[in-house]
C-alpha cells in the first residue's frame, strides 16, 4: 500500500516529443535537489534543462528567449498599454517569431511556406491588442487562422478553444502527394479526392496506405476507410 501511495504522488514524467509552450522534450536528465528534470529544445533552437514540475505548471515556458523577445518587441522592459506581461504579448511575439525567425522550429510551417503577419499588426502591436479584445479574446483562448494558407490578419484570424484548435491542426496537417504539399483540408477539396480529411488521416496512420492512394481512392458505403481496390493490391486480411 505504501508503494502504491508513493507512485500515485510521483509526478508524471514528461515524455520525449511532448510540447510545453515553446519547449519540446528531448529526454530525461539526471535529477537535481530531488527534482526530476528533462532536457528540452526551445523553438529558437537552444537546448535547456528544466524541472518537470516547472515545465508542466507553465512556470518555465522557454529557454529565456520569450521574455527577451517580449522586451524587444516592446522596445523596453516596460509595457504597452500596460500589457507587457499580458498573455497577448506572448501570443503576439510567438506569431511574429513563427513567421519571421528562421531559427524557430516551426518556421517551416509558417514563414517558410509564405505565411506572414499583416502590415497593420506587424507595424503596430497596439492594433493587434485592440483587435484581440474587440474580437472576443479571453484567457485560455488560442489564436487561429481561418484559412490555413492565409496570413495573420483581422479578416483571417479568430479565437478558439484548445480543443477546437487541436481539431483544426488535425485537418491542417501537411501531407505530401503527387509532388505537392497540402494540408488534409486542402487535399479533401482537391478534385482527385472524394473523401473527408479524417478518412485520409485514418488510411495513412492506421491502415498504412501511401498518401496518393489514400487521397485518390473512393470510399465504400458503410466502410468509409476501406476502398474499391483490385484483389491483387495486397490488402491486409
Amino acid at each position: 500500500m505504501k508503494i502504491k501511495q508513493h507512485l500515485e504522488r510521483a509526478p508524471r514524467v514528461a515524455i520525449p516529443g511532448e510540447i510545453y509552450n515553446r519547449l519540446i522534450v528531448l529526454r530525461e536528465d539526471p535529477p537535481a535537489n530531488g527534482r526530476r528534470r528533462v532536457r528540452a529544445q526551445c523553438i529558437c533552437g537552444k537546448e535547456t534543462v528544466v524541472s518537470v514540475s516547472a515545465l508542466r505548471s507553465g512556470h518555465t515556458q522557454s529557454c529565456g528567449c520569450l521574455a527577451a523577445e517580449t522586451a524587444a518587441m516592446n522596445g523596453r522592459a516596460g509595457t504597452i498599454h500596460g500589457m507587457g506581461n499580458h498573455p497577448l504579448s506572448y501570443v503576439y511575439c510567438g506569431m511574429i517569431s513563427r513567421c519571421e525567425n528562421p531559427s524557430n522550429l516551426t518556421y517551416g510551417f509558417y514563414g517558410g511556406r509564405g505565411i506572414y503577419v499583416c502590415e497593420e499588426w506587424k507595424a503596430d502591436r497596439a492594433a493587434f491588442f485592440d483587435w484581440a479584445i474587440q474580437s472576443g479574446y479571453r484567457k485560455g483562448l488560442q489564436l487561429d487562422r481561418i484559412d490555413n494558407s492565409g496570413p495573420y490578419s483581422p479578416k483571417n484570424c479568430r479565437w478558439v478553444t484548445s480543443k477546437e484548435n487541436n481539431a483544426n491542426k488535425r485537418t491542417n496537417r501537411i501531407i505530401e502527394a503527387f509532388g505537392e504539399r497540402k494540408c488534409l483540408a486542402q487535399w479533401a477539396d482537391d478534385p482527385r479526392c472524394s473523401i473527408t480529411p479524417a478518412i485520409i488521416a485514418q488510411r495513412v496512420d492506421k491502415l498504412g496506405w501511401d498518401a496518393e492512394r489514400a487521397i485518390s481512392t473512393p470510399k465504400v458505403m458503410g466502410h468509409p476507410a476501406s476502398a474499391r481496390v483490385p484483389k491483387n493490391a495486397h490488402e491486409p486480411d
